[in-house]
C-alpha cells in the first residue's frame, strides 16, 4: 500500500520539497539503493503482490505503484493495482478503506488458495 518501491526515484521525487536534504541523506547513495528497491528487484519477487494507491498522494507519489506494476508484469509476476483517484496516503474515505479491505481479501483468498 503506497510503498516506496525505488529509492533512486524517492529522492529524485523530494528534490523540490524542503525536506529533500534530509530525504537524500536518510536514503544516502550506493549500492544499497539498487539492491534494496523493490522494482529493480521483481523478478527475484515469487509472491502474488497488491498495490493500493492514492492519485493524490503526497507522500509516496503514485508513479511508484505505477512503476512496480510495470516492472513485476515485465517479469511475469501476478500483480494488481487498486487505484483511488483523488485520494491521499492516508484514503480518509469510508469507502475507499471499505474497497481497501475487500479488495485484500478476495486477492489473498484467490492467490494463496492453492
Amino acid at each position: 500500500m503506497a510503498s516506496v518501491t525505488d529509492f533512486a526515484q524517492l529522492k529524485e521525487e523530494r528534490r523540490d520539497w524542503s525536506d529533500f536534504s534530509t530525504v537524500s541523506a536518510y536514503i544516502g547513495s550506493g549500492p544499497h539503493i539498487r539492491e534494496g528497491s523493490p522494482a529493480h528487484n521483481a523478478a527475484s519477487i515469487k509472491a502474488p503482490v497488491l498495490l493500493f494507491h492514492g492519485t493524490l498522494d503526497r507522500n509516496v507519489r503514485y508513479a511508484e505503484s505505477t512503476l512496480m506494476q510495470s516492472k513485476l508484469r515485465a517479469a511475469n509476476r501476478q500483480v494488481e493495482l487498486v487505484t483511488f483517484e483523488g485520494l491521499d496516503h492516508q484514503l480518509e474515505d469510508s469507502a475507499a478503506r471499505t474497497t481497501l479491505l475487500q479488495r485484500s481479501d478476495e486477492f489473498f483468498t484467490s492467490a494463496f488458495a492453492k
